[in-house]
């Protein structure tokens, strides 16, 4: 289509092929945007999905497993398969920029999220946990509001601050009307959860998605290899 407006466009020095042209190209953005946005909330729903088994699968798992094997071991494991992935793809290193953005992400997500969430898991039922876990997508609104200038609607925040209001409220309820220890370390994996997700997203419009998290991993890594390799030593594997 565009090959014909072209040529209409050479043939003629009128107004009128110019301005099919430019609502033609108009269309394709659009249409390419809408595109791009259906599959971006497909692709979230699905990540959301999986997210909520982290803590119901953390549950059991440090029940006979140091908290620090379990929250951290498994950034161990992903940061292999991220590094080789990295390799096979030959991605671009980052810049210097990018790997001080790539350090904030990591602290957030693969540190401080995993760390936290698994200490309060072995104290807490999973459903507690998941009921002040679902305090991150308003915290990451606010970061990324913060961080990357965001402006989401005055409708989310109106659900959000409401949704996060029950969230604290059945938290107090299980608690007796007070806080707990676990309580606070999982309103800290949220608030390091939902700061390197804002971190995570303004990078990925530089280097891409999954190179983002890619990299993160990779540059925890070797943070990472001894306190996990000190905490498997008093596992129970047998069990």
């Amino acid at each position: 289509m565009r090959i014909a407006v072209s040529r209409k466009i050479t043939a003629s020095t009128g107004e009128k092929p110019v301005n099919e042209y430019t609502e033609c190209l108009k269309s394709a953005q659009a249409h390419h945007a809408r595109r791009n946005e259906r599959i971006g909330l497909v692709l979230g729903f699905v990540g959301v999905l999986v997210f909520s088994l982290t803590l119901p699968a953390t549950r059991p798992a440090v029940r006979h497993h140091d908290y620090v094997f379990v929250g951290l071991g498994r950034s161990v494991v992903a940061g292999s398969l991220a590094g080789a992935t990295l390799l096979l793809t030959r991605a671009p290193l980052p810049g210097r920029h990018q790997f001080k953005q790539l350090l904030l992400t990591a602290g957030g997500v693969v540190i401080g999220f995993p760390a936290l969430s698994s200490w309060a898991m072995s104290r807490a039922p999973a459903t507690h946990g998941a009921i002040v876990v679902g305090l991150i997508p308003l915290a990451t609104a606010l970061f990324g509001a913060l961080l990357g200038h965001e402006r989401p609607t005055r409708g989310f925040w109106i659900a959000s601050a409401t949704g996060s209001a029950l969230v604290i409220s059945c938290a107090l309820h299980e608690g007796s009307g007070r806080l707990r220890w676990e309580d606070a370390a999982l309103l800290g994996a949220v608030i390091a959860g939902a700061f390197g997700y804002a971190q995570g997203a303004r990078l990925t419009r530089e280097i891409g998605g999954w190179q983002t998290i890619s990299w993160a991993l990779v540059i925890s890594f070797p943070a990472l290899v001894f306190p996990v390799y000190e905490a498997a030593k008093s596992c129970d594997f047998d069990a």
